[in-house]
């Protein structure tokens, strides 16, 4: 018993590349797979041959139409291509969008992204990640541990924020970002004073017009060696350590997000280009989708 199954495929030969006038050839090739079934003995064997005819769809008069008035099996698979194109929505949809949209980190950098949280940024391949800060990720640089990085997000549960506006201004995020910090720097030692300042604070829109906040701040802590002298004079103030802070603020989700890193203010001008802003400017939180109150639970997350 021989069953024949026939693909057919037509391609055209343009003519010169550039030239007014184009000579188009029509040639089919047919592909004849012939399926051999053998009564006596159990199995069956493929065989395959190519053959080159030259199809006679097309004749000089003109095209022949059948009796749907479609033209010939290579017009009817066009039409049925082309519609499917545009249902599907072209070839890759999104996803080949963002294929074509990504761009590779630069040399020392790569690209941290929290698919569940929703955000991303570069950071240098050099720092490791330090595990128990309390906040989403933190990264340090173990050859200066004065330098680091770290996320925070506000709570699902909390104020929803559309925008970065939601916040205040720059000017008034500043403060409370500053004040915020001072408490984090909270020391039990005696004779601890710091000294703080706003270094600047301002708006910055990306390429597709969402705000952003840029805010800098430097504080110098002063600490005595002798924190138990009775009189000031025993107890001379003296400089421990002064840093510059940089924190980016973006909203997604209904959430507040912050990358916020830190530098020895001696340093902060020579890397801030490199790594801070450049990190700073990497920072994107993007859409995801929220898990329900059960799921929620589940993660650790209280939904209202």
């Amino acid at each position: 018993m021989l069953s024949l199954v026939s693909f057919t495929s037509s391609f055209h030969v343009a003519g010169t590349f550039g030239s007014s006038a184009t000579t188009t050839n029509t040639k089919t090739v047919r592909r004849r797979c012939v399926l051999h079934h053998h009564h006596q003995q159990r199995g069956s064997a493929l065989t395959t041959t190519d053959d080159d005819d030259v199809s006679d769809d097309y004749e000089s008069s003109g095209k022949k139409k059948n009796k749907s008035g479609l033209n010939t099996r290579r017009e009817m698979m066009l039409t049925l291509g082309v519609s499917s194109f545009v249902l599907t929505g072209g070839l890759g949809g999104k996803d080949e969008n963002k294929a074509q949209a990504f761009t590779r980190p630069p040399p020392g950098f790569d690209l941290f992204i929290d698919t569940i949280d929703g955000y991303e940024f570069l950071r240098p391949s050099s720092w490791v990640e330090v595990k128990g800060s309390g906040n989403d990720i933190f990264y340090r640089n173990p050859r200066n541990v004065e330098e680091n990085c770290f996320v925070a997000i506000s709570s699902p549960s909390s104020n929803v924020y559309a925008s970065v506006r939601d916040v205040g201004t720059p000017e008034e995020t500043a403060e409370k970002i500053l004040k915020q910090t001072l408490i984090e720097l909270t020391s039990t030692r005696l004779g601890i004073i710091r000294e703080s300042e706003v270094v600047s604070a301002k708006e910055d829109l990306d390429k597709d017009g969402t705000a952003f906040y840029d805010i800098t701040l430097r504080i110098k802590s002063y600490a005595a060696k002798n924190q138990y002298g009775l009189t000031p004079e025993d107890r001379p103030q003296t400089l421990e350590w002064d840093r510059t802070f940089y924190s980016r603020l973006g909203t997604e989700n209904g959430r507040l997000y912050e990358l916020r890193m830190q530098s020895p203010s001696a340093e902060f001008e020579e890397s801030k280009e490199q790594y801070l802003a450049g990190m700073g400017k990497s920072f994107r939180p993007f859409e995801v989708d929220t898990p329900p109150p059960s799921v929620g639970k589940q993660l650790g997350l209280n939904f209202i």
